[in-house]
C-alpha cells in the first residue's frame, strides 16, 4: 500500500483516502504545510485571486464554496488541471506542493466575513437601485446598464473588503477587461467604450450605446487606453452606515448552491 501511494505522489495523482461526507483527505495540512503553500500562492495565484485570495480576475477564495467543486478533491484537481472554458489554468505543481497549495487555500475560508458582518442587505438593494445610481451602469440578473461590469455574481466573485475598496477607491484596480478604449476608424467614426477583449488584431468593446463592436486594427487610425475607473469614488455619497448595507447587499450577489 505505501508503494501505491508514493507513486500516486510521484504522479501528483489525488489521494483517493476515505474521509468524511466521501470526501477526500489532504495528508499535508500542517501548518508548514501551509505555509509553504502560501508561498506559492503568492508568487503563482495572487495576480488574478489576489494576495488574500479576496478575487479580482479571479474568484473570491474565503467563502469556501466554489462554483466548479468545493470538495478537496475538486480544488485539487480544479488547481492542478484548470478549468475549461474559464481564466483558470493548469498548474505545473503536483504531488506534495499541490496539496500544501489545496491546504491553503481551504485555510482561506476558516473565518470568511459573512452579511450578518455587515449591513442590512434589503436597504443596501434600495441604495443599489436608488441614490447610488448602481443601475445605470451595472447589470444584475439582466437588469440595468452595460456600460460597467455586469454584478450579477459579484458577491461570490470578490470578498467584502475588496468590494468595499473597489467602491471606496475604484481607481485601486481596475482589470484590464474593464478599460475604456477609444478609438478613430479609417473612415473617420469615432468610438468609446469599456473594453472587453483584445488579441494582436482586433478589439472588442462596450460602446456607448451598449452595442457590442467589434473592431479590426488595421482599420483603426487612433487609438488609446485610458486605465482608470470610470466609476466615481463612493464615500463622499453614501454615510457609514449606508456603506454597510450597499456592501451586505453586494455580498448576497452570488449563484445558488456552489458560489464561486
Amino acid at each position: 500500500m505505501r508503494s501505491v501511494l508514493t507513486a500516486l505522489l510521484a504522479f501528483g495523482l489525488p489521494l483517493l483516502l476515505p474521509a468524511q461526507e466521501g470526501d477526500v483527505e489532504n495528508p499535508y495540512t500542517s501548518a508548514e504545510d501551509i505555509a509553504a503553500g502560501s508561498r506559492i500562492f503568492r508568487s503563482h495565484c495572487a495576480v488574478c485571486h489576489a494576495i488574500d485570495g479576496s478575487g479580482g480576475q479571479g474568484s473570491d477564495l474565503t467563502s469556501g464554496e466554489f462554483r466548479h467543486g468545493s470538495s478537496t478533491e475538486a480544488i485539487y484537481e480544479n488547481i492542478g488541471e484548470g478549468i475549461p472554458g474559464t481564466e483558470m489554468p493548469a498548474t505545473f505543481f503536483r504531488g506534495k506542493q499541490l496539496w500544501q497549495l489545496v491546504a491553503y487555500v481551504r485555510s482561506l475560508s476558516e473565518a470568511p466575513q459573512s452579511v450578518a458582518d455587515l449591513g442590512d442587505a434589503s436597504r443596501g438593494q434600495s441604495l443599489f437601485e436608488g441614490k447610488g445610481g448602481c443601475r445605470n451602469c451595472h447589470q444584475v440578473n439582466g437588469e440595468g446598464a452595460r456600460s460597467g461590469p455586469e454584478l450579477t455574481y459579484i458577491g461570490g466573485q470578490r470578498s467584502a473588503a475588496d468590494l468595499r475598496a473597489s467602491l471606496l477607491r475604484p481607481n485601486e484596480r481596475v482589470l484590464p477587461k474593464d478599460y475604456t478604449v477609444s478609438a478613430a476608424t479609417n473612415s473617420g467614426q469615432k468610438i468609446s467604450g469599456r473594453r472587453l477583449n483584445e488579441d494582436s488584431f482586433s478589439i472588442q468593446l462596450i460602446d456607448t450605446n451598449e452595442n457590442l463592436v467589434s473592431l479590426s486594427k488595421q482599420d483603426v487610425s487612433d487609438f488609446s487606453i485610458d486605465k482608470t475607473s470610470s466609476m466615481p469614488a463612493m464615500g463622499g455619497m453614501f454615510n457609514e452606515q449606508e456603506m454597510e448595507d450597499l456592501l451586505a447587499y453586494l455580498v448576497t450577489l452570488q449563484r445558488k448552491g456552489n458560489l464561486q
